[in-house]
């Protein structure tokens, strides 16, 4: 019996194959051969027509960068800064940024801690708010107007 277990032990570790060795020039490649991150934190426009991906291809750039892929194809376009601030609010599968009016022609949102509206006729996307200061819980009111909170104080803006 002690045979026939030792016969089969060497069989079954003949029988595995062998791993592939990890190098150390695998794993701390040279930042000119680095190829760079998989694209991440995808999220959809408001209207549908694009998805966005924060990406560094190739390890091109010094962070990951924002890239616009169109839903038709196409090559991912880097956005330009002034465009990624004027973005209409996110859409990520689960969530999505701020509340709509309840006529649901408007969305209001937070972006970099100001109140923005956000058009769905039109698409455009209206800062109504420049402070230094965090707001947040922007939602619309029964009348159209703004709410949102600015440290403890709960602040109204009639021109939503």
């Amino acid at each position: 019996m002690p045979r026939r277990l030792l016969a089969l032990v060497l069989l079954a570790s003949v029988a595995v194959p062998a791993r592939a060795q990890l190098t150390v020039e695998q794993i701390t490649q040279d930042p000119e051969t680095w190829i760079g991150a998989w694209p991440g934190e995808p999220f959809w426009t408001e209207a549908g027509d694009a998805v966005y991906v924060r990406w560094n291809p190739r390890g091109a750039f010094p962070a990951d960068s924002l890239f616009r892929i169109a839903v038709d194809g196409g090559d991912p376009v880097q956005v330009a800064p002034a465009e990624r601030r004027a973005l209409p609010p996110r859409y990520d599968g689960w969530v999505a940024d701020g509340r709509y009016s309840p006529d649901g022609r408007r969305r209001v949102f937070v972006r970099d801690a100001d109140v923005w509206v956000y058009d769905r006729d039109s698409g455009d996307s209206r800062r109504l708010t420049r402070t230094a200061s965090r707001e947040s819980n922007a939602r619309f009111l029964v009348d159209g107007s703004v709410a949102f909170r600015l440290g403890d104080g709960l602040y109204r803006l009639a021109d939503g």
